[in-house]
């Protein structure tokens, strides 16, 4: 493993003139040498900035996400939105580009467009009801009016239910998939580029090594 002689934090690649951690300069003869290390410190670090709501410390035994990612059960994502999770680098199996639609989030608005629908039928009834019962008292000029609000409302909220439903249906998440063996993280992967990713599945894997 080769380390930054300056931060001591771990470094990949074979031609790198600067340290993506610290920005200090590389020489050839200082960062061949690998140090003693604590076990506590930190080896590769993500921090957070604008495009990224979490960072990832990689130690010598454990990874640790904080801020906003989303764990992968059951196919479906679940936001962490400020949480601190641990990962344990034994277990580490390796990442992964995953682009995955959310049908969970499609049932849910089928559904609310669905009882939405059911709920035009009834105000439509009663606006029947209402034309009747109008018949019999136009003899004493009384009338029932339904508030008109009430349909146009219910009518949005269907036509708003069908598009997002529609939206989800055909768009996918597009994420970067961080595994272990008991639990998965993922992270926008708008958010990392690719030399970022190389050198945090690197550094993951070649710590695994020592473990």
């Amino acid at each position: 493993m080769i380390y930054c002689s300056h931060c001591k934090k771990a470094l990949t690649g074979h031609e790198i003139s600067y340290c993506p951690v610290c920005g200090k300069p590389v020489s050839s003869g200082e960062n061949t040498i690998s140090p003693n290390v604590p076990k506590d410190s930190i080896r590769f670090r993500l921090s957070s900035n604008d495009k990224r709501s979490y960072s990832i410390d990689v130690y010598s035994d454990k990874v640790v996400f904080e801020g906003r990612f989303w764990y992968l059960k059951n196919k479906e994502f679940y936001r962490c939105r400020t949480c601190r999770e641990v990962a344990f680098i034994k277990n580490y199996i390796g990442m992964g580009y995953l682009a995955k639609r959310s049908y969970r989030k499609c049932i849910a608005f089928i559904i609310g467009g669905t009882i939405l629908e059911i709920t035009k039928t009834i105000l439509d009834k009663l606006s029947e009801w209402a034309d009747k019962a109008n018949n019999y008292l136009r003899w004493i000029d009384k009338s029932i009016e339904l508030p008109k609000w009430m349909t146009y409302s219910v009518n949005t909220l269907v036509c708003l239910s069908v598009i997002l439903a529609l939206v989800f249906l055909f768009s996918k998440k597009k994420v970067v998939e961080i595994s272990f063996l008991d639990k998965r993280i993922c992270i926008p992967q708008s958010s990392i580029n690719r030399a970022e990713y190389n050198m945090l599945h690197q550094s993951i894997t070649a710590l695994k090594g020592t473990n």
